[in-house]
């Protein structure tokens, strides 16, 4: 597991183990990348206009047998 690790991110300095300052370093970047991803779709959801068939504040009429 530490080659791949090692071969993935480029970082260790053993074949055998993972420092755990480089697993730190990979979940902060991992961490920083999904904050990014969540604040375009964030952005791309606010620019979009309402959708007007899920609006729920109005009665619906009841369905007729």
């Amino acid at each position: 597991m530490a080659q791949g690790w090692r071969g993935t991110f480029g970082c260790g300095g053993r074949e055998t183990t993972i420092d755990v300052v480089d697993a730190q370093g990979v979940l902060i970047a991992a961490v920083q990348e999904l904050s990014r991803r969540l604040r375009r779709l964030e952005e791309q959801h606010a620019a979009q206009p309402p959708c007007r068939c899920a609006d729920l504040s109005e009665p619906r009429p009841a369905p007729t047998p």
